[in-house]
């Protein structure tokens, strides 16, 4: 079970990295919205009409960090689906050792289990470049 927790740990990581790169790709763009908010100072006296044009110079930024978060969200559900189908699997295995324990099927089962989230960060982790990917396009896109 260390396994899978060192793997968790080790993928979490690399989330961490990844979000990190895209917040700096996002800067110019929120640069951008911010200085078209402050923009609307200078073209508007009116407050109703300083609140609009301020609220239209951060849609496109919003939707950048709308799409962000679903993408990271599929990846998180991505994995948790993964683990489930691993936990379904071995299920009966987990309900025969209740009702009769046995030590060595016990740390078979561990290790199975271990394996198997393994195994859902390994196959989730070439998803993270593709992931960037589509995010940067994003951002190149809105700029």
């Amino acid at each position: 079970m260390q396994a899978a927790q060192d793997s968790q740990k080790a993928f979490e990581g690399k989330v961490e990295g990844l979000v990190d790169r895209l917040m700096t790709r996002l800067m110019p763009a929120q640069k951008k919205g911010l200085q078209c908010a402050i923009a609307c100072f200078d073209a508007h006296k009116d407050h109703k009409d300083v609140g609009r044009c301020t609220q239209g110079c951060q849609t496109s930024f919003d939707d950048l960090g709308k799409h962000v978060d679903r993408e990271l969200k599929g990846l998180q559900g991505s994995i948790q689906g993964c683990v489930q189908v691993v936990q379904t699997r071995i299920r009966p295995k987990m309900e025969e050792l209740q009702r009769s324990p046995n030590p060595a099927l016990q740390s078979a089962l561990e290790a199975e289990l271990g394996q198997g989230v393994c195994r859902c960060f390994k196959e989730a982790e070439p998803t993270l470049s593709e992931i960037e990917e589509r995010i940067a396009g994003r951002i190149s896109s809105a700029m």
